[in-house]
């Protein structure tokens, strides 16, 4: 990973987002673009005048953040509608993750139709949501797994965003079980079910990590009953983690949520910094 671009709004989220972009930027060896957008809609001088305090700001702000990798860093600022401009900038400098910050808890109906979701929305890079401060490299990351092609991008940006993390792979499922069942009878009947759904579980893994390849990063595997935003939160607290990886179809219209309403769900529940892919 060689080539990444920060969206920033020079708020105090996209401050933490800066720090983890750069502290990326060095472990990888890569060049780091930032990309701030200014508002189409204002007079031209204003507008010049905002791209001038804007380079000054960020200027001094990877100078202060980013000591010895500050002079990988180039600036990208212009005026337009951000999600364009972020996706057109990302194509043009060749990016191969976008990072952007967004505020812990925000409503549903703000959240959609914000820069964030547009540009997981409508880009095919793996998006990196920041929301925690960049202590350290990441170290423990976990996946959700659902065996889609989606789910194999998502865990296969993780292994390039986070190669000195250990990986945990949690595939969650809901398992019907027989109701008319009554006693000792009904009870093993929902074990032997149980075990064999484990079992095609674990194969259907097997065979999904075979096609990441031979050279996987140190990872553990979990097979939860549970809805997947409740397991996936659940596990990602426990260790704690401090980055939780989805793939997402990305899909618009009736049928479908914008972005999928487990990856939706994550990023906005979530206490750490979220990656999201897709396939296309």
């Amino acid at each position: 990973m060689k080539r990444l671009l920060l969206a920033t709004d020079l708020s105090p989220r996209s401050e933490l987002a800066l720090a983890r972009a750069l502290r990326l930027a060095r472990q990888h060896g890569a060049q780091l673009r930032v990309c701030h957008v200014v508002d189409d809609a204002l007079p031209a001088h204003l507008a010049e005048a905002q791209k001038a305090a804007a380079e000054t700001i960020l200027q001094e702000r990877i100078q202060t953040l980013g000591g010895d990798v500050a002079a990988t860093v180039s600036l990208a600022i212009a005026a337009g509608r951000p999600e364009a401009v972020i996706l057109q900038e990302a194509t043009a400098s060749g990016a191969e993750l976008i990072m952007l910050g967004v505020h812990h808890g925000v409503a549903p109906t703000m959240f959609r139709g914000s820069t964030a979701e547009r540009v997981i929305r409508q880009g095919r890079l793996p998006v990196l949501v920041v929301r925690r401060e960049a202590e350290a490299d990441y170290r423990q990351a976990v996946v959700g797994i659902d065996f889609s092609l989606h789910s194999l991008w998502a865990a296969r940006a993780a292994f390039r965003v986070a190669p000195a993390a250990t990986f945990h792979l949690v595939h969650s499922y809901m398992a019907p079980f027989p109701v008319f069942l009554a006693g000792d009878v009904r009870s093993e009947a929902r074990e032997m079910h149980t075990r064999e759904l484990d079992r095609m579980i674990d194969e259907e893994l097997t065979a999904f990590l075979a096609r990441l390849g031979d050279q996987l990063p140190p990872q553990q595997r979990l097979t939860v009953q549970g809805p997947a935003t409740e397991v996936l939160l659940h596990v990602a607290g426990r260790l704690p983690a401090d980055l939780l990886v989805i793939g997402t179809h990305g899909r618009t219209g009736i049928a479908h949520a914008l972005l999928g309403s487990v990856a939706e769900d994550l990023l906005l529940q979530a206490h750490c910094d979220v990656l999201v892919a897709k396939a296309w």
